[in-house]
């Protein structure tokens, strides 16, 4: 028997209420979890990690960008409105050859494993790639609304709010945590070069605001609320720069200039002869301003990153080179990478994989001379395309240019040919790609920054959307149902996201532990740090630092225990430094740190092997190491000092010599 037809119209009403409803809530979860990501993420860190920024940000990230991806995909399923047809947006399309050209060279990498979840200490491994491009994609659908536009602007400057007002609490000597060698306000970042690089990409949001403010009080709207914003967002705008300016280093303060004069640049194209004059001066003054609050607030160090560029030394600093520019070092490596990729023509095209910039930049001599000390290393060629043309080859870069000229040309345009706020926004945007690449052509990019770039390119990608055909759009519009295949495929989305979770958040486990295992370490405690790196290993397989410190605990253990028992001990050490030989083989010291366990066990009077046997082993690891990292002294040192326990005097004084040689370089 068939139901009355109004019986029909009520339960299809029904059906068409509840799933406009759980559409909208698809929605506007996506849009808080995206709050979430830009409150939360500058403001976290880890004081009892092993290394209290990047893991737990990138962990952060990872996690919060599953959540949206799921939320983004089931509003799309379920027909949320207004529906855009993001695959035809060409900025998403950009972002998107990006991401293929990422994948391509992980996929190819060197160590893929490094490459797919990110280094321990910058995290900036293919897993964030895909964090942010899935906040390009979701934004460019989210934030083709106005009103969701300006909550974006507005939550991106409230998470800068904490970070700010942390860097004035470290400066004025406040700050409750015990940080060491920070070197000036580095806020939530560990860095001062970080903060810098954060607020220079957060500034462009509080001269948007500023600049919109500014234009409702010169169309003669004089309401309180008005008046009160527009001084708050210049008090706000002006912080931004001082703290900027109190990091005292250089790349930001750059960036942070050219993002001001290209925002005036692009503003000012719109204004009339006369006004336009007055757009100028305000942006000189503000630089003016700038530098004369950091004078105000820190004297001599509020100007020292200006100094750095004439060769002023820092103070305190004596060394032979102090009075030489910094930027020399770059200079020097920058020229050594760039032929770097030209040895192989598949390394050429697609590089040698994200994060394999340490194990790349150690084979030319020039960089491994100018490592700032004996036991660090250059991670990062200290330059965004660099960076890119080392690990993403020429397809990398192309995609990288490709992102930038797409935004580029679509905000100018948006700029000069848009009305309202848009063309103020676009001019932030634009404002915003310049500085951080202007900044990062100095450093590079972190969780963070990396991430509010991404935020960067999907704004500019909502202000152009392109909606979704009339046709397909009224056709959801009025059969949002839930078919089973919809139900599937929500289904199938949540318990990904769900599945991914431990892996996701593996970083910051891993680093909690082993936080524990380096206190342990300095207090003298090596056994217990050797116990807690082995279980921070087994969170993270990927990382060689861990099994690394298990290692050297191990064996300080071991020697310090006679008969089979130490030996136990320092076979245990044997097995977990040839595992972080096996996570980072291209490490220059993996193989320098075997040799010499071998060489400390036989001058103990081993039991199970002999002397012999484990000084062939020294020997073997030595040659290793010398080939890992031919540029070192105490890599030759340390092999002489193994061919004198051999016997090999000539060997020995050889290796000695070469040491010496080393050492008197400059």
């Amino acid at each position: 028997m068939e139901a009355p037809a109004p019986r029909i119209f009520c339960v299809a009403l029904t059906g068409y209420s509840s799933s406009v409803r759980a559409a909208a809530w698809a929605r506007a979860s996506t849009e808080g979890l995206c709050f979430l990501v830009f409150l939360t993420l500058p403001a976290a860190f880890n004081p009892l990690g092993g290394q209290p920024i990047d893991p737990v940000k990138a962990s952060l990230l990872r996690c919060l960008a599953a959540l949206i991806a799921t939320t983004w995909v089931a509003s799309r399923l379920l027909g949320a409105a207004p529906l855009t047809n993001v695959g035809a947006q060409p900025i998403v399309r950009a972002g998107l050859i990006v991401f293929g050209a990422t994948t391509l060279s992980t996929l190819l990498s060197i160590n893929p494993g490094l490459s797919f979840f990110g280094s321990y200490y910058r995290e900036m491994g293919w897993l964030t790639l895909a964090a942010g491009v899935v906040l390009l994609i979701a934004g460019a659908d989210l934030w083709s609304d106005a009103r969701r536009r300006e909550r974006a602007v507005t939550a991106v400057l409230v998470g800068a709010i904490l970070p700010g007002a942390y860097a004035l609490v470290q400066r004025f000597g406040h700050d409750p945590v015990p940080w060491r060698n920070l070197g000036g306000p580095a806020s939530t970042f560990g860095s001062p070069t970080f903060l810098g690089a954060f607020l220079v990409v957060v500034a462009p949001f509080a001269m948007y605001r500023f600049a919109t403010s500014a234009q409702t009080l010169a169309s003669g709207e004089t309401r309180r609320w008005t008046t009160l914003s527009y001084a708050g967002y210049l008090v706000f705008v002006l912080t931004l720069a001082a703290i900027v300016t109190l990091t005292t280093i250089r790349g930001p303060l750059i960036a942070l200039v050219a993002e001001v004069v290209v925002f005036a640049l692009v503003i000012a194209g719109r204004l009339p002869h006369r006004v336009r004059r007055l757009a100028w001066a305000a942006a000189g003054a503000f630089v003016a301003v700038t530098l004369a609050l950091s004078v105000a607030a820190a004297g001599a160090a509020g100007l020292q990153g200006v100094a750095r560029f004439l060769g002023v030394p820092r103070p305190g600093d004596s060394s032979p080179n102090s009075a030489i520019l910094s930027a020399s070092d770059r200079l020097i490596v920058w020229s050594a990478a760039v032929p770097l990729p030209l040895v192989d023509p598949l390394r050429a095209m697609i590089g040698f994989g994200p994060e394999m910039q340490l194990p790349v930049l150690q084979r030319a001599e020039s960089v491994a001379r100018t490592t700032p000390t004996e036991g660090g290393q250059w991670d990062r060629a200290h330059d965004v395309f660099i960076d890119t043309w080392l690990t993403g080859g020429a397809l990398g870069v192309l995609a990288l240019v490709a992102v930038v000229a797409t935004v580029g040309r679509t905000m100018w345009r948006v700029a000069r040919e848009g009305t309202g706020q848009q063309s103020v926004l676009a001019a932030a945007i634009l404002a915003g790609i310049v500085g951080h690449l202007v900044e990062a052509s100095f450093s590079f990019e972190t969780v963070v920054t990396s991430a509010l770039f991404w935020v960067l390119v999907a704004l500019a990608a909502g202000l152009t959307p392109v909606r979704a055909a009339s046709a397909i759009d009224e056709s959801r519009q009025a059969a949002p149902r839930r078919t089973p295949h919809k139900a599937v495929a929500l289904g199938a989305a949540g318990l990904a996201a769900l599945l991914l979770m431990p892996t996701l958040w593996a970083p910051a486990v891993a680093d909690n532990v082993y936080g524990r295992a380096t206190r342990a370490q300095l207090v003298g405690a090596a056994q217990s740090a050797a116990q807690r790196a082995e279980s921070a290993a087994s969170w993270a397989p990927w990382v060689e630092e861990m099994p690394r410190l298990a290692g050297l605990s191990w064996q300080q253990v071991g020697l310090q225990r006679a008969g089979e028992s130490g030996e136990q001990l320092l076979g245990r050490a044997e097995g977990q430094l040839r595992e972080a030989i096996h996570r980072g083989p291209y490490d220059p010291f993996a193989h320098l740190r075997l040799a010499r366990l071998y060489l400390a066990w036989a001058r103990r009077a081993p039991v199970e092997r002999s002397a012999d046997e484990l000084l062939g082993q020294a020997e073997q690891a030595c040659t290793l190491a010398l080939s890992d990292s031919p540029y070192r002294p105490s890599t030759w040192q340390a092999c002489a000092e193994i061919s004198r326990e051999r016997g090999q005097v000539d060997e020995a004084a050889t290796r000695t010599e070469r040491a010496r040689q080393l050492g008197g370089q400059t």
